[in-house]
């Protein structure tokens, strides 16, 4: 749903010349949430309907938006950081500039300052669609055996 959405609404408007990427986006700010399953589905099924749309290879697209998830869960679970709004800006603005750094590298373009603008505007997208998340998911409790 995400996915259609993003292709067939969002992906019609630039926002600041940035097309928001809806699909990393709400999987990131779930991740911060604690709801790291529902975020590697949306990363999957999202990619893949993506990647339908992608000019390279099926699959590659997928293939870096799980791996640049899989890099915020140990991010968010091998640290003792508490995920406040400064440091989701960090980790939506750092997950969206490997993601385009990948995607330049892919296309064989040059690295310029339009990925590290597009990687900003998404980032602040994220901390907006994550204070949504906030108020309509709660975090998920982990379950501790005594």
């Amino acid at each position: 749903m995400i996915a259609i959405v993003q292709l067939a609404i969002i992906a019609k408007f630039s926002i600041f010349g940035v097309v928001p990427n809806l699909i990393m986006i709400i999987a990131i700010g779930l991740m911060l949430r604690g709801r790291s399953y529902e975020a590697f589905l949306i990363a999957l099924l999202g990619g893949m309907i993506l990647d339908l749309g992608f000019p390279l290879s099926f699959g590659l697209l997928t293939l870096v938006y799980l791996a640049v998830l899989f890099l915020v869960y140990l991010l968010i679970n091998k640290t003792s950081l508490i995920p406040n709004n400064l440091f989701s800006l960090i980790v939506f603005s750092s997950s969206f500039l490997v993601i385009n750094t990948i995607i330049s590298f892919v296309y064989s373009r040059s690295l310029s300052l339009g990925i590290l603008y597009d990687s900003l505007i998404n980032a602040l997208w994220g901390v907006l669609v994550l204070f949504i998340l906030q108020k309509l998911i709660k975090v998920e409790e982990k379950i501790e055996l005594i």
